[in-house]
């Protein structure tokens, strides 16, 4: 690792050799304070973030969502994660729910304000949306910091920072945001700078400890997030630095040990192993990854075609650039870690991963091209890199065809003349037409706890666990029928996707026999969508239960 000469800008670290600059300082005559310069790059990301959110900012919530903010109502009611509600995610993201709804509370179609042209907000759903982009903005400045420590300029940091944005918090990989894959790219980033900044620290250990300990808590937002931990340890191996080595898994190891101790205590330690861990790895050798029952909405080719190809394009000229030239650890660590979170795209269809490490590699890419190009000579070089900016900022549009779909979708949705969605109608007809108590949905429609605000007469509050082919699923679908016939729900609702093929009644015919034996179908009004079904149970069944 060579040295490195004092700069202004974005950075605490130095500046590399001209040759390696591109966008250098000196070339184009920039030099801003360093605290202006991460302002600025930070106003840039929150506004371009905030344009990017507005579609699911302003939907209604998916079930995925409304499944984590009903974890973290049942959690501020103290519930016990995999005992008192079933799921196959890390605990962080019922805590960060639970810290949502501690601020908004527990009404899903509160609204705290309203926008001119827009449908009423939901105050939840504002909060929630609101931290999620302070968290990729956040991830972002930390992804410029690496970039610098790497031997970027501060135009490249500044790059790197707004392609994280730019495609992190775009729809199709953002996924509704407050996920557990978004959770965990703030931690996953903060490791990789901590590790970085041990690479040329007096207190490498002591930063490196850091590193394991961010990547642990990444870990607990979503399993596939320790990759980058691997990616660090393997780095740290590759250099035969066995202190850093220690100090990564003494980090990590420290969370874990006070993670398990924490749901040891609340006796959840044993359903975490069979939930999070054993059932995730069962589903994962039987190629539920590989080989999904239905089409995905998000595939590789419409990653590269409508949503991040010229991420893709600049993050592969950025790597192959680094991996020819790079003669600094720093730079190597880069490439670990975008090569080990792309197992995460090959392995499990998750995207959002990889974001921050090419982002960086592809500031680098385009910082690379722009100075080779300009290398040519005067005239010449001014206008290939015109054209290469011109090619760059052309491309933009289409190769992310998904976000304007669903910018127009949310106009015409929510915008004048828009209203409530059909889950939303059907909530507030759960809580103004039927009598109180609680509801099972079956299906993926998760959605309708938070929106009828009826608490949830099982743990299972999605359809994962009932899939004809999922882990132990005669045993998980016999146990539901039993609990079904204890609990006798207000209300059940068979969500559109009881029909889907792993999820047909034909198929789970106790669970059917149960509902023509105990529960009645309640008309809906005419206008709404007959492939919802709302059932309430026999006044015959309900004085025999009871």
């Amino acid at each position: 690792m060579g040295p490195y000469a004092p700069a202004h800008g974005l950075v605490e670290t130095g500046q590399p050799s001209h040759r390696h600059v591109g966008l250098a300082v000196p070339r184009l005559g920039w030099t801003v304070p360093r605290t202006l310069g991460w302002a600025a790059v930070a106003v840039v990301c929150l506004a371009l973030g905030a344009y990017l959110k507005l579609p699911e900012a302003i939907e209604t919530p998916d079930t995925d969502t409304g499944m984590f903010a009903a974890y973290g109502q049942l959690v501020l009611h103290g519930a016990r994660p995999y005992v008192d509600f079933w799921d196959v995610h890390p605990p962080l993201v019922f805590g960060y729910w639970a810290l949502v709804e501690s601020v908004t509370g527990p009404e899903w179609l509160r609204t705290c304000y309203t926008i001119k042209g827009l449908a009423p907000q939901s105050c939840t759903g504002s909060v929630a949306h609101g931290l999620d982009l302070l968290l990729s903005v956040t991830t972002a400045l930390f992804t410029a910091s690496i970039a610098r420590r790497a031997g970027g300029s501060p135009l490249v940091a500044a790059l790197a920072a707004v392609l994280v944005v730019g495609f992190a918090d775009q729809v199709m990989l953002s996924n509704q945001g407050s996920n557990p894959s978004k959770l965990t790219l703030l931690p996953s980033t903060v490791a990789v700078w901590a590790y970085v900044r041990s690479l040329a620290s007096g207190r490498g250990v002591a930063w490196a400890a850091m590193a394991g300990l961010a990547a642990a808590v990444a870990g607990f937002a979503k399993q596939p997030a320790l990759l980058t931990l691997l990616a660090l340890v393997g780095h740290a191996a590759w250099s035969r630095d066995r202190r850093s080595v220690v100090a990564l898994l003494a980090g990590s190891g420290l969370v874990v040990g006070c993670v398990c101790v924490g749901l040891a205590a609340a006796g959840s330690l044993d359903g975490f192993v069979a939930q999070a861990w054993a059932y995730n790895l069962q589903r994962t050798f039987s190629g539920y990854f590989l080989h999904p029952t239905k089409d995905t909405q998000v595939t590789l080719g419409r990653v590269l075609t409508e949503g991040a190809g010229m991420l893709a394009v600049l993050g592969a000229l950025g790597g192959i650039v680094l991996a020819r030239e790079s003669r600094s650890p720093r730079q190597f660590v880069l490439l670990w870690w975008a090569a080990l979170n792309a197992v995460t795209i090959l392995a499990f269809r998750e995207f959002a991963y990889v974001v921050p490490s090419l982002a960086i590699l592809g500031a680098f890419g385009f910082d690379r091209a722009w100075c080779w190009i300009a290398a040519r000579g005067t005239g010449i070089g001014t206008v290939g890199c015109s054209l290469l900016l011109a090619i760059s900022l052309a491309t933009i549009p289409p190769t992310t065809r998904f976000q304007q779909v669903q910018l127009a979708r949310a106009r015409g949705e929510r915008g004048p003349g828009g209203g409530l969605s059909q889950p939303e109608e059907l909530g507030r007809i759960l809580t103004r037409d039927l009598p109180p108590g609680s509801l099972f949905v079956y299906g993926n429609a998760a959605m309708l706890y938070p929106l009828s605000g009826r608490p949830p007469a099982t743990p299972y509050l999605n359809a994962e666990a009932f899939r004809s082919t999922a882990p132990a699923a005669e045993r998980t679908r016999a146990d539901l029928v039993a609990m079904l016939q204890r609990s006798l729900p207000t209300v059940i609702v068979l969500a559109p996707h009881h029909d889907e093929l792993e999820l047909n009644l034909g198929s789970y015919q106790a669970l059917r026999s149960f509902l023509q034996g105990c529960y009645r179908r309640r008309p809906i009004n005419r206008d709404f969508d007959h492939s919802w079904t709302v059932l309430t149970p026999t006044r015959d069944c309900a004085i025999a239960r009871s």
